[in-house]
């Protein structure tokens, strides 16, 4: 007998956004698919149902507020296995159901919360079914499972470094400083740097152009052109990303 399974399901997207601010009304939706049905025959090439389709990735990044309004959802969830019908022609210790797509992921980072009564959700798909017949003809070593339920994480993102300056000039470098970040949020204190950009980036950020740790409150950046004009901001960075950018300055 070939004991192949059934065709697997497709799964679900991934959706990153990054804002400024963000308020979220409907759904947002990233669910795995149901495996389609499999109907065994004496000949049959496929007596195995195929496994469901695992729940995708959401991730909201946001430097500021981040509102999720009552009713809205966020939704990963995983999806079921593909049933086995025509039970009666399967021969004894046949492949039953696919297993279950496992859920996904669901990350909000932000540095203001304003969450209302929401659903978010990272639920498995259950496993596929059979037909009823007489005994139970699947094999038992082998029965389809559930998949495995996703995650919901938040994060706290850090606040943007204020009174930022070009302290020091010189031919092929300039000399950066700024007041501390309020607040680094809730990230690792080994992942917390400031990061130096030019101001005709947005994000999400490239690799920015100078760095320091947080305990630092300056930098120099070196290699530059004489006379030459720069325009730079500064953000508070962790594993959380970025901050919102400081007050541009040129020198």
């Amino acid at each position: 007998m070939n004991a192949s399974g059934g065709p697997g399901a497709s799964g679900g997207a991934a959706i990153y956004i990054e804002a400024a601010s963000m308020t979220v009304t409907g759904t947002i939706l990233v669910d795995g698919s149901t495996a389609s049905a499999v109907s065994f025959g004496s000949n049959a090439t496929n007596p195995g149902g195929g496994g469901g389709g695992g729940g995708g990735t959401i991730l909201l990044r946001v430097t500021g507020g981040l509102a999720l309004a009552d009713g809205s959802k966020l939704s990963s969830n995983g999806h079921a296995g593909g049933n086995v019908n025509n039970f009666f022609a399967q021969p004894a210790n046949a492949p039953g159901g696919g297993g279950g797509g496992g859920g996904g992921r669901i990350k909000l980072f932000y540095r203001e919360p304003a969450f209302g009564v929401v659903a978010l959700s990272t639920a498995a798909g259950l496993a596929g079914s059979k037909d009823s017949g007489f005994g139970n003809f699947v094999d038992p070593s082998t029965p389809p499972a559930a998949g495995a339920v996703g995650s919901v994480s938040f994060g706290v993102v850090a606040s943007s470094p204020t009174l930022f300056a070009a302290s020091l000039v010189h031919p092929s470098s300039i000399s950066w400083t700024w007041s501390a970040a309020p607040s680094f949020g809730d990230a690792p204190a080994a992942s917390q740097l400031y990061r130096v950009f030019p101001s005709t980036v947005s994000a999400p950020f490239p690799a920015p152009q100078a760095t320091a740790t947080s305990l630092a409150a300056g930098v120099t950046e070196q290699n530059l052109t004489p006379n030459t004009t720069y325009t730079r901001f500064v953000t508070a960075f962790t594993d959380w990303g970025d901050s919102a950018p400081s007050t541009p300055v040129s020198t």
